[in-house]
């Protein structure tokens, strides 16, 4: 998440998303921060470039995480009745024979 102060882009805690927060500026360094869970946690100004190809949003689910759950009846009707028209070569597929 990120919020904007006076002109900049912070940071904010994943936390805090849709809620609505004080920002709480240090008069003497001119640093920002937010209350999260009980603690002081200071801001930083955000780096899009770096955000962009950052994988911190990905983290936890692995593809591994994920159970594979086995074809439904409806899920085989809809492949039988609903295949795809081009073959695996590109080429258009061979109609069924009844």
């Amino acid at each position: 998440m990120w919020g904007s102060c006076i002109g900049y882009d912070y940071e904010t805690p994943r936390g805090l998303a849709g809620s609505t927060i004080q920002v709480r500026r240090q008069v003497l360094d001119g640093t920002f921060s937010v209350l999260h869970e009980g603690r002081i946690v200071a801001l930083h100004p955000v780096d899009l470039a770096a955000n962009a190809h950052d994988k911190r949003g990905q983290a936890g689910h692995e593809e591994d995480d994920c159970p594979v759950l086995p074809r439904s009846a409806a899920d085989m009707v809809y492949a039988r009745d609903f295949k795809p028209i081009v073959g695996v070569d590109g080429g258009f597929a061979d109609p069924e024979k009844k």
